[in-house]
């Protein structure tokens, strides 16, 4: 990546001291998924496994 721009490297390489919430990485990784082509229109098929739930999530391990 030694042609990217600074801005572009930036998005790419982001600074190791920043630290991000929990929201914030989340937004960062979903941004990734959605703007990578190669994953648009991706399906997985697993089993779910190891199902928890709580007062606000579903918690579960998908497996081949």
């Amino acid at each position: 990546m030694a042609d990217a721009p600074d801005t572009e490297q930036q998005a790419v390489e982001p600074d190791a001291r920043e630290v991000l919430s929990v929201s914030q990485l989340n937004d960062r990784i979903a941004s990734v998924v959605q703007d990578t082509p190669a994953l648009n229109g991706v399906r997985c098929i697993g089993e779910v496994t190891d199902l928890h739930q709580n007062s606000t999530a579903l918690y579960f391990t998908l497996t081949d």
